[in-house]
């Protein structure tokens, strides 16, 4: 049962977390993830044993995510940040343009390592910026994108360089 209960809080936590839930790096830390025949706790491999039972029995489709899994809420980030009520047919050369760069940014050692909602929401920047979009208050990454992406300016333009620079 606590095994049960301790896999679907990891599982509730990976669909969209950045890094571990803080509380199982406590565990991690101090070892509680161990096997241990006193205090009768759970191994690392035996939860993840246990999501995957959940996952089968719920019949999810376990994947990684990728960069063009966040395109549409970006995207309707990036309109309604600019004022339009959805659904608004959005600017097809600000999707034409996104979609490339999220393709351009497979081929990029540089991005390998980054998290793909931050390519998506770089690509939406850069597609942006090349296209000249603002919002009323002339700002390209509008308040809107930084509350629906979770990015400031300053991660997004870090992740932009990359993009401009790949090998």
């Amino acid at each position: 049962m606590f095994e049960n209960y301790r896999s679907c809080w990891l599982i509730a936590h990976k669909v969209e977390e950045k890094e571990l839930p803080p509380l199982l790096e406590d565990e991690i830390s101090i070892g509680l993830l161990e096997f241990n025949q006193d205090t009768k706790t759970l191994r690392k491999h035996d939860v993840l044993d246990a999501e995957m039972h959940i996952g089968c029995v719920l019949k999810f489709r376990f994947h990684k995510k990728i960069p063009c899994d966040y395109f549409d809420r970006f995207l309707h980030a990036s309109l309604l940040g600019d004022g339009a009520q959805w659904p608004h047919a959005p600017n097809k050369k600000l999707v034409s343009l996104i979609e490339y760069l999220i393709d351009l940014s497979l081929y990029s050692k540089n991005l390998v390592s980054v998290h793909p909602s931050l390519i998506t929401a770089s690509a939406v920047y850069l597609a942006r910026l090349t296209l000249n979009i603002t919002d009323r208050y002339d700002k390209t990454w509008t308040d809107t994108l930084a509350y629906y992406t979770s990015y400031s300016i300053e991660d997004i333009r870090k992740c932009g360089i990359k993009f401009l620079f790949h090998q």
